[in-house]
């Protein structure tokens, strides 16, 4: 393929396009064209602009998760969800991911225990392993984060029946304590967890 032109793109100004007789041929960054020394008349044979499309992608790729990794930390599933949405090929996608990882830009098991220390204060178990794993967190390293804070968990959910138990102080026992241990569930609790925490609610207020 003969380049007939290579023309800067209008909202990224660090890639060109690049024309052909048949029109468009593809796109690359600046960086590509100067390392492969790409000039308007150069002849590039299909199995060199495919290997620069294939490199060309890749950079791309790592800008983008690069980018997306600099707001706050991502799992590995979200990083290449956000590359595919954004046009990235899945295998292109998935080593962008594996670069992230090789720099520690990326740890799925740290992330998990700082989710699960944050949220611990707000979240039982349940909900934080369900959580975790939605964002790809396996679910041997989801299982053991959300259990890492149990004794803030445990404070969180004593915190809701106080408010449960004054909120329906004026109904039965049986009542109040149906009203507290389905708040529990709603908030991630085991059912383990609810029933133990209802029980000792219970004995506060008999």
């Amino acid at each position: 393929m003969i380049i007939t032109e290579i023309t800067p793109q209008k909202r990224r100004k660090d890639r060109y396009n690049l024309y052909c007789e048949e029109g468009f041929l593809l796109s690359l960054s600046d960086e590509t064209i100067v390392k492969n020394s790409i000039k308007k008349g150069a002849d590039l044979s299909s199995a060199l602009i495919e290997k620069l499309r294939r490199e060309d992608t890749l950079k791309y790729a790592k800008e983008l998760a690069a980018s997306f990794i600099s707001y706050c930390p991502r799992t590995r599933r979200e990083v290449i969800t956000h590359l595919e949405k954004k046009g990235i090929d899945s295998v292109s996608a998935e080593q962008a991911a594996d670069m992230l990882e090789e720099y520690r830009y990326i740890d799925d098991e740290k992330y998990a225990r700082e989710f699960s220390r944050i949220y611990s204060s707000k979240l039982g178990s349940r909900m934080i392993k369900q959580k975790l794993m939605q964002k790809g967190i396996s679910s041997e390293a989801a299982e053991a984060a959300s259990k890492a804070n149990s004794q803030t968990q445990m404070e969180a959910g004593k915190k809701i029946c106080e408010k449960y138990a004054k909120k329906y102080a004026a109904l039965d026992s049986y009542e109040r304590n149906k009203k507290i241990y389905a708040a529990l569930i709603r908030k991630g609790f085991s059912y383990d967890e609810a029933s133990m925490l209802v029980k000792e609610d219970e004995d506060v207020y008999e």
